[in-house]
């Protein structure tokens, strides 16, 4: 995978869900709203330490370790950093350190040094697991750097396809790059794994959009309704929102109430700015 050297930089907000026990992050955005961003977390359960291979200054490298991990437990990000960098330079060939270091970097909010890191840790060992390829990929999306960030999910999907939350994040991530049509293929594997995804079908349904598949993302955004929210902070009301945006465009007035009834269901306020934007004759915002 192509990737930058050492980095170009933005940052952006929201932090995302941890992926099982303590293992990674990936991205949780909602799908019809604005790109969100999101701090990678460490792709190591910090209570479970990794055995030490034998190298030449063992004992040093194994008080490190010890110091390491003591050090991102307490959130003592400075110290952390500090002792896994002598680690990494007592063992240049452990990736352990720099994907600690990634960690260390995200919580001081320096996503280049986030990218670098995870790519230093990739460069040592090539088969590493999904977890530090989302996290990647979200280091990517922070920076604003969308085909990059394809590039991760599409690696973590190659290695684990049977999960259906990458490819719902490959699919948010060819949506930013400006790829619907690759998204809309994302979102459907996602489907085939998951059928009631109503993230992916939100997704699907705004790749649609952009296509002017307009009947096709009614269906789509129907079913993000009607279907279950693998995140629990997914706004509701913002499949009908799509859903009306969609009616809108396509000078249905029936529709545009039933969404507006929809909406209210979760928050009387966004009801009423969703009618306001309406009436003013106005495009999604979002898209």
């Amino acid at each position: 995978m192509g990737r930058p050297s050492g980095g170009a930089g933005c940052v952006m907000r929201r932090r995302a869900r941890i992926w099982s026990v303590g293992l990674g992050l990936w991205c949780a955005a909602i799908v019809a709203g604005p790109a969100s961003a999101y701090s990678p977390w460490v792709d190591y359960d910090l209570t479970v330490e990794p055995l030490i291979r034998p190298v030449a200054d063992t004992d040093r490298v194994s008080a490190l370790r010890a110091q390491a991990y003591a050090a991102l437990r307490a959130d003592d990000w400075r110290h952390g950093m500090r002792v896994s960098r002598e680690w990494a330079n007592l063992d240049p060939e452990d990736d352990t350190p720099w994907v600690l270091l990634a960690w260390a970097h995200a919580e001081r909010g320096d996503f280049v040094s986030v990218v670098a890191a995870y790519n230093r840790a990739i460069d040592i060992n090539p088969r590493q697991r999904p977890p530090v390829w989302r996290s990647l990929a979200v280091a990517y999306t922070t920076l604003q750097r969308h085909d990059y960030a394809v590039s991760a999910y599409a690696r973590a999907a190659e290695i684990n396809p049977s999960e259906p939350n990458t490819w719902f994040d490959l699919c948010e991530a060819h949506l930013r790059n400006a790829e619907p049509a690759q998204a809309i293929r994302a979102a459907q594997q996602a489907i085939q794994r998951e059928a009631d995804y109503a993230e992916a079908w939100a997704c699907r349904g705004s790749a649609l959009v952009r296509e002017q598949r307009l009947e096709d993302a009614l269906i789509a955004f129907r079913r993000a309704i009607d279907g279950k929210t693998m995140e629990p902070r997914t706004d509701r009301a913002a499949f009908w929102r799509s859903l009306g945006w969609v009616y809108h465009q396509l000078d249905r007035a029936d529709g545009v109430q039933e969404a507006v009834e929809g909406i209210s269901r979760w928050s009387t306020d966004a009801a009423e700015r969703f009618r306001e934007q309406v009436m003013a004759g106005r495009d999604d915002p979002r898209r």
